[in-house]
């Protein structure tokens, strides 16, 4: 058990990974933690990372950890980039972050679905709902599950399309 004798301030923890090197990562409600040695240490706030509540971690094929929740960060070599929102008006809350086969970012948030276009985001069309989950399945289609708006699939080179689901 993991708490605040351990360096972990929150108790509500919303994504784990670990990253190629064997490093783990932890995002809760009150930061972004990165395990050293025994113990969490409290990432963001620091180094260029905003203070953040963390419900999605990632890492890419070039090694880079993206997190999001309040914000979008990608760190790199120790080296971090903020993603502006690009929805004036509204609070950035990232539920899920995909890297898709052809190396594109895909990031679900509440006011739906965006992708990563150099250094900003740029909105989906035809998805209005929460996106909890992103996953792409070998054919190369991915998969997009809402709070909401129920089940959308999205082929290479297609938009989003709703997806009729019998029981």
């Amino acid at each position: 058990t993991f708490g605040p004798a351990d360096g972990l301030t929150d108790s509500v923890v919303r994504s784990v990974v670990e990253d190629q090197h064997g490093t783990l990562w932890v995002g809760t409600d009150r930061g972004l933690f990165q395990m050293s040695g025994d113990r969490l240490k409290r990432v963001d706030g620091t180094a260029g990372i905003p203070e953040l509540s963390v419900h999605s971690i990632f890492q890419t094929a070039d090694g880079a950890i993206w997190a999001g929740g309040t914000a979008l960060v990608s760190i790199k070599y120790g080296k971090a980039q903020t993603y502006p929102y690009p929805l004036k008006g509204r609070d950035m809350r990232v539920k899920s972050i995909l890297q898709t086969t052809d190396g594109s970012i895909r990031i679900g948030d509440v006011s739906g679905l965006f992708r990563v276009a150099g250094q900003k985001l740029v909105r989906v069309p035809g998805i209005e709902h929460t996106v909890r989950i992103l996953r792409q399945t070998e054919d190369g289609t991915v998969w997009i599950g809402t709070i909401g708006g129920g089940l959308y699939s999205m082929r290479p080179g297609e938009g989003p399309r709703s997806v009729s689901l019998s029981v």
